[in-house]
C-alpha cells in the first residue's frame, strides 16, 4: 500500500483521559515535520501530532509518531511497474 509506515517509529504519548466501551473516537492529525531519509532519499520521515478525541469533544490521548514513509519517486516507480 502506498505511504504505509514501516514498523519503525518513535512515539511520544500523553494519556489525557480514559476511553470506554461504546465511545466514539476520532483522530485529528497535523504534520509537524517531514524530511528525506539520510540513508535512503527515496523514503522520508514524517512526524505527526495526533490527537484522539471522544464523542464529548474531550482529548483522551495525544501522540507524536515519527514514521518512515515511501517517497514520491519510489511510489511513482512502483506505480509504473504495476505494483500499486
Amino acid at each position: 500500500m502506498p505511504n504505509m509506515p514501516s514498523g519503525r517509529s518513535r512515539t511520544v504519548r500523553k494519556n489525557k483521559g480514559p476511553t470506554f466501551v461504546g465511545d466514539t473516537i476520532h483522530v485529528e492529525a497535523e504534520v509537524t515535520e517531514s524530511r528525506a531519509s539520510s540513508s535512503d532519499p527515496r523514503r522520508g520521515l514524517v512526524r505527526t501530532r495526533n490527537r484522539i478525541v471522544n464523542q464529548k469533544g474531550e482529548t483522551v490521548i495525544i501522540y507524536t509518531p515519527l514514521r518512515l514513509m515511501v517517497g514520491r519517486e519510489l511510489l511513482a516507480s512502483h506505480r509504473e511497474a504495476g505494483a500499486f
